[in-house]
């Protein structure tokens, strides 16, 4: 199972992007600001990490819409093969897909351990989650200024990915 074309729009909109008319900039990935000099959450496009400053150059003039979707597209494909190998339930495409933004969201790693697919792959699967819902809605926090906080816009995204594997639409 690959994610659907559908999945890829919806995790577009869920990552966001930092443009200015039609061309897509790098940004501070915990700030949603525009940044100019390399940082750790430097991003551009859809969520693209920029992990060196040789990489972050070629992109300070900004990228096309389509360049944006092209290094989403390459970027999803190995978090769709994560969650290929690692789901062994039956899933519908939306389920998937649900799955495959999240894994994007949290990290391959994260993914891997998460409580959420032990529930997927068993829902009597022992966790400190009474079910699959919660666990998933347990990956709402990160650093800001070095604290560890829940992030009211990952509440949010959390919600709209299990709503989306509950059988909800790509809203």
């Amino acid at each position: 199972m690959k994610i659907s074309d559908e999945g890829i729009k919806y995790l577009a909109k869920l990552e966001g992007n930092f443009k200015i008319g039609d061309l897509h900039y790098p940004y501070d990935d915990e700030t949603g600001k525009r940044t100019f000099d390399h940082c750790y959450g430097a991003t551009i496009g859809y969520g693209h990490k920029i992990f060196n400053e040789e990489h972050f150059k070629k992109y300070l003039d900004g990228i096309s819409e389509e360049d944006a979707l092209n290094l989403l597209g390459d970027d999803v494909t190995s978090f769709s093969l994560t969650c290929e190998d690692k789901i062994t339930a039956d899933l519908t495409q939306k389920q998937f897909d649900a799955c495959v933004i999240f894994c994007f969201n949290i990290g391959k790693m994260g993914f891997r351990q998460s409580s959420a697919l032990k529930l997927i792959n068993n829902t009597g699967a022992p966790t400190k989650y009474i079910d699959m819902d919660h666990a998933w809605a347990a990956w709402n926090k990160g650093r800001i200024k070095g604290e560890k906080q829940v992030i009211r816009g990952l509440v949010i995204r959390r919600k709209k990915e299990i709503d989306l594997f509950n059988g909800g639409e790509y809203a």
